[in-house]
């Protein structure tokens, strides 16, 4: 049942991260194209928040396991797999090739509120990916609550 709970947990954290991505890239592509997103400034900068806690954290894990430390230890089952599939990703290289993969989440989060026209689509190109990447996690988590349909 423990692990049940854990999958839910999951499965709730990165649906709502799911939602917050969504959000900004709306904002983003819009605002690329001079259209106004209907966002307040307010929702904008929740969604920001909630991202870059996610990245300094995930960017905390990697750095972590990359120079020898053990910092996986007291987390969860869920979120270990969801970082070794991130890092699985940047190792392969093939679908992931934003500047989150071939770089590391620090670099995304150093451009997060860049104005440059360049960047900007870094940004969202990082995104994007990390999107698909969590839509995999959270298919996994799906599936396993519910079973093959």
């Amino acid at each position: 049942m423990e692990n049940k709970w854990l999958t839910i947990q999951s499965f709730e954290k990165n649906q709502n991260l799911l939602e917050l991505i969504n959000k900004l890239l709306i904002h983003f592509k819009l605002n690329e194209k001079g259209i106004d997103a209907q966002m307040s400034d307010d929702e904008i900068d929740e969604s920001k928040r909630a991202l870059t806690n996610f990245l300094k954290k995930l960017n905390f894990q990697i750095h972590g396991i990359e120079s020898g430390s053990d910092t996986l230890t007291g987390i969860d089952s869920r979120s270990r797999k969801l970082i070794r599939n991130f890092m699985e990703a940047r190792n392969r290289g093939t679908k992931f090739k934003s500047i989150l993969f071939k770089s590391s989440p620090s670099k995304v989060l150093e451009i997060l509120n860049s104005n440059d026209k360049e960047e900007k689509a870094q940004l969202i190109n990082s995104l994007t990916e990390l999107r698909g990447l969590l839509e995999d996690h959270v298919a996994f988590d799906a599936q396993d609550l519910i079973g093959e349909i």
